[in-house]
């Protein structure tokens, strides 16, 4: 009984194409990786314009004067906000 090779090519085929799926694999995850560091930047970017104006704002409510307790309260929960979003992006 010969030795039949055609198994062995078989396996050698499906090794190509797993070969080639994870080129495509490890391409789609570059991409994904330059997608997140894009949206990391961007989050950082407007958490820091967003700790700016709550920064001016605590600044004009101190020049104001005397503050009611719901702007207390509103205020506190814009600050809770921002450090949420803040605690997104470690």
């Amino acid at each position: 009984m010969p030795f039949n090779l055609n198994p062995f090519n078989r396996i050698e085929r499906k090794l190509d194409n797993i070969l080639r799926g994870q080129q495509y694999i490890m391409a789609t995850q570059t991409e994904l990786a330059e997608q997140l560091t894009e949206i990391k930047s961007n989050l950082t970017e407007a958490f820091g314009e967003l700790s700016a104006k709550i920064t001016a704002l605590e600044e004009a409510l101190a020049n104001a004067g005397q503050t009611t307790p719901e702007v207390d309260a509103a205020l506190a929960d814009v600050k809770t906000i921002a450090t949420t979003l803040k605690d997104i992006v470690p």
